[in-house]
This record gives C-alpha cells, sequence and structure tokens, in this order.
C-alpha cells in the first residue's frame, strides 16, 4: 500500500526520452496517475539538447483531453531547452484533477527539423484539503516558495 495521507504536495515526473517525435507513439507521450483530489499548480520544462529549425509544441493532457485550447502548454523555439509557457492557452485555470486520472505528456503539433533530446517536465499536484482553489499555475518553477531560500 502507498500511503500519501500526510502529502501535500506531489511532484509528477514524465520524461520523453531520446529524439522527439510526434504524436502518440512512446517515443512522443508518457503518462502518470494522480495520487489524490487536487489542482496542477505548478509545472517547469526543460529538454536536454536543444532542437533546431522550427518549434516543438507540447502539451498536457488528463484522461486524455488536453488541458489548453489550442493544445499546447509549452513551445520550445529553436535552439532553447527551455520552454514558454502558454497558460493563457489553458481552458481552466488552476485545473483541477482527481485521484486516478491519467496526467500525459505529448508532443502535439510539431517538432523542430532537427529534433530535440530528452524532455523532462515536472508537475506539482496540490491536494485539496478543503474548498476551492483559485491560485493560477505557476510556471518554470514546481512551487514558487521553493525558490527561495
Amino acid at each position: 500500500m502507498i500511503r500519501m495521507k500526510n502529502t501535500g504536495d506531489f511532484v509528477l515526473e514524465l520524461t520523453i526520452s531520446g529524439a522527439q517525435a510526434l504524436g502518440t507513439t512512446a517515443s512522443a507521450r508518457t503518462s502518470a496517475i494522480v495520487p489524490f483530489n487536487g489542482r496542477l499548480s505548478a509545472i517547469i520544462g526543460r529538454l536536454g539538447n536543444a532542437g533546431t529549425t522550427g518549434l516543438q509544441t507540447t502539451d498536457v493532457l488528463v484522461n486524455n483531453v488536453a488541458v489548453c485550447s489550442p493544445a499546447r502548454l509549452l513551445t520550445y523555439a529553436s535552439g532553447a531547452t527551455s520552454p514558454t509557457y502558454l497558460t493563457a492557452n489553458l481552458t481552466s485555470n488552476p485545473v483541477l484533477v482527481n485521484k486516478g486520472d491519467v496526467i500525459t505528456l505529448q508532443n502535439i503539433t510539431a517538432v523542430h527539423t532537427t529534433p530535440a533530446n530528452d524532455q523532462s517536465v515536472y508537475i506539482n499536484i496540490e491536494r485539496q484539503r478543503s474548498g476551492v482553489y483559485n491560485d493560477a499555475m505557476q510556471t518554470d518553477t514546481i512551487a514558487s516558495d521553493s525558490d527561495t531560500i
């Protein structure tokens, strides 16, 4: 049995290893299960090696439904290992999730002509204790309070 009773936050590490591809194959997506009800409170993504020529667009899906419209939460420019986060595209902010939901990271509409390698994304899930959430998703962090010393 996995016990998470006292855990307020849980970080999902989603990795698409190797040369980045497009579509629904294993080389273009990866998934994890949400351990408790909560919200996607923060996200940070990086590429191991940057791709060149064009863009790479990546989205997060909950139960195979994109959290953004149009579907692309992270966009990597040519030569960049850090993404631009398009939180304005979120269909709801914050994104609420339930225990057992499947979170998928997927390269959606484009990859570089010379593909990037090794995409890693951390998504912080904040547990819902009571009430409702109104804080928007933070980007380029797993939680702003962990960025200060």
